[in-house]
C-alpha cells in the first residue's frame, strides 16, 4: 500500500502550481513505473503514459 501513499504524493506535487516540466515528467515516470511494479490495469498505466506526453507537448499533466 505505500505505493499508494507515495502516488499519491506524487500527484500533490504535480498538482502545485508553477512546477518545472522536467519535474512533473519524473515524477510521473515515477508514478507508472509504481503502476506496473505492483500490477496496475495496463490501462491505468498507459493514462499515466498518455500524461507524460500531454506534458511534453505542451498540454497539463490531467490528474489521475
Amino acid at each position: 500500500k505505500s505505493h499508494k501513499s507515495a502516488t499519491r504524493q506524487f500527484e500533490m506535487l504535480i498538482a502545485m502550481p508553477k512546477q518545472q516540466q522536467r519535474d512533473v515528467v519524473r515524477w510521473l515516470e515515477m508514478i507508472a513505473d509504481l503502476q506496473q511494479r505492483f500490477g496496475a490495469n495496463p490501462q491505468v498505466v498507459r493514462k499515466t503514459l498518455e500524461r507524460i506526453q500531454a506534458v511534453l507537448t505542451g498540454g497539463k499533466a490531467l490528474r489521475n
